[in-house]
């Protein structure tokens, strides 16, 4: 009785066939599935950075401003109609808010490194922070504020776009980029 340990040839061919058949699309599916994190994790980080500012500027200025002021000092948005800044760019750099104690702070827009800064003139020391980071730009950004009618308080109108700044983009991962709108009401 003769019997043989090992594969024949032609089992050997047929196993290296169907593993070279199988090899690359699990290999595909993985590249496609790393794709799609990567992509939901630009998304993520987009939103969480764009829902930061949004909600730091929102919550400084419904629970602290009182009154907004020009650069010159001069009161704005306290006659009916007033809209300020009316420049093509409202990019924060024309007005300053004043909360209840005095204090002066102001969100600056910087159109070089697209980051909003909170700058605040409290009791030494004075105080400048960044709202986003180096990966999620701010595009677009205006902030003015309107009085519709005498009796009506003023209104702080926000707006601004981020997007994640991808250091290596291809052309098929797609750009993130999220619109972010507001109108805020001032207390008086």
């Amino acid at each position: 009785m003769n019997t043989k340990k090992g594969f024949t040839l032609i089992e050997m061919i047929i196993v290296i066939a169907i593993v070279g058949v199988i090899l690359p699309l699990v290999f595909s599916i993985i590249f496609v599935v790393l794709k799609q994190q990567a992509r939901i994790h630009r998304i993520a980080e987009t939103r969480r950075q764009g829902d930061s500012i949004m909600s730091f500027m929102k919550e400084k200025i419904s629970t602290q401003v009182v009154e907004i002021r020009s650069l010159g000092g001069a009161a704005q948005c306290d006659d009916p109609g007033d809209i300020y800044p009316s420049s093509p760019s409202p990019d924060g750099r024309n007005f300053y808010f004043l909360d209840a104690d005095g204090n002066i702070f102001y969100f600056l827009y910087s159109s070089g490194n697209r980051r909003i800064t909170y700058e605040s003139f409290t009791p030494p020391p004075y105080i400048s922070t960044a709202l986003n980071s180096d990966t999620v730009i701010v595009t677009n950004f205006k902030i003015q504020c309107i009085k519709k009618t005498f009796s009506s308080p003023p209104l702080v109108q926000i707006a601004f776009d981020v997007k994640y700044r991808d250091r290596t983009p291809t052309v098929d991962e797609g750009e993130v980029v999220l619109p972010y709108r507001t109108k805020i009401r001032i207390r008086n």
